[in-house]
């Protein structure tokens, strides 16, 4: 009877899990650099504003370096984000929307992250 009470207080006391981010797969578009500009960046006047290198983990599980580019139409406020891939040559869209927003601080981005209110 005493195990089976320490048993049942056990569960009841709350313990801290520590979670690691974990791998997803989400489908992306990709094609060519021709394409990719013809469909958004000619389409959308988008401008490039800044480049980055990556490292990027490929189809077959490898990592490697790949440029990320950073698109901007100042006007409309539209982006696009691209990941370009030496091998296969080509270009993906990493992520498109508009409404971006310069002017933000730390808390503002932890609190969309997170859903907390800051203090």
């Amino acid at each position: 009877m005493r195990h089976l009470l320490i048993g049942i207080i056990l569960l009841l006391i709350p313990t801290v899990a520590h979670a690691e981010p974990v791998w997803k797969q989400k489908p992306i578009q990709c094609g060519t650099t021709d394409e990719v500009y013809s469909a958004y960046i000619d389409m959308y006047d988008l401008e490039p504003i800044f480049i980055g290198v990556g490292n990027v983990m490929r189809y077959d599980g490898t990592t490697a370096p790949a440029p990320i580019l950073f698109f901007l139409n100042f006007d409309t406020g539209l982006f696009l984000v691209l990941e370009h891939e030496m091998i296969p040559r080509q270009v993906c869209i990493i992520s498109i929307g508009d409404n971006l927003d310069l002017d933000v601080d730390s808390d503002r981005v932890r609190s969309l992250l997170t859903g907390e209110q800051g203090s």
